[in-house]
């Protein structure tokens, strides 16, 4: 459910929560579904109760919902024009700070894997993407030290990749309707593999 308040569901004003008019109580879980009447117009009474009068007349400007009724889309709030990117994506996990006593900091940052692999492992395993039986999964396999023959590199690097190409390939089904098969998952993985031992390996030659 998109929050009225703390979502950015109104991209040319932003996030709501700093228009909240002062003498109004704030309900921190009301929902933007709240501020709509059953047949999808704006519940203006209510609205006007709850914002300061800066923010009524950009409201006010947007489309009626009730005269462009479809089905809900998934919007990324970390790029301003709402799309999934890779970049805004890999920005996102840069940015984070993590709890050095945390096993991704003392494990996972540790690995020789590039590092939005690094990134992005440690992001799965300290949150809820992935449960708790799964990071038990995610960290044994990230730590093997297993060659394989297939690839002609080492396993965890491998199995990183995979990981993170089926991460991207969620995102752009979800926010871009765009399916990749298996294959294309795979082979993208084993090239990024390729690429990273191979420079690896030639830049410690």
């Amino acid at each position: 459910m998109v929050n009225f308040w703390t979502d950015l569901w109104l991209s040319k004003i932003g996030l709501l929560i700093n228009f909240a008019a002062l003498d109004h109580s704030l309900d921190v879980s009301l929902q933007v579904k709240n501020v709509f009447h059953l047949n999808g117009s704006w519940h203006w009474d209510l609205i006007e109760s709850l914002l300061t009068p800066y923010a009524l007349p950009i409201i006010r400007r947007s489309i009626d919902p009730s005269a462009t009724i479809r089905f809900d889309v998934f919007y990324w709030s970390r790029s301003p024009n709402l799309t999934f990117t890779v970049k805004s994506a890999y920005k996102a996990l840069s940015n984070l700070h993590w709890d050095t006593k945390l096993p991704c900091s003392s494990v996972i940052w540790k690995l020789p894997l590039p590092e939005r692999l690094r990134g992005f492992s440690c992001y799965s395993s300290v949150t809820k993407l992935l449960q708790i039986t799964l990071v038990d999964w995610l960290l044994d396999n990230l730590t093997s030290t297993t060659f394989c023959d297939e690839i002609q590199g080492p396993r965890n690097v491998l199995f990183a990749s995979l990981v993170w190409q089926l991460w991207k390939a969620r995102n752009l089904a979800v926010f871009q309707q765009h399916l990749a098969t298996p294959a294309s998952i795979l082979h993208h993985s084993i090239a990024w593999n390729k690429f990273y031992v191979d420079s690896t390996y030639s830049g410690a030659n």
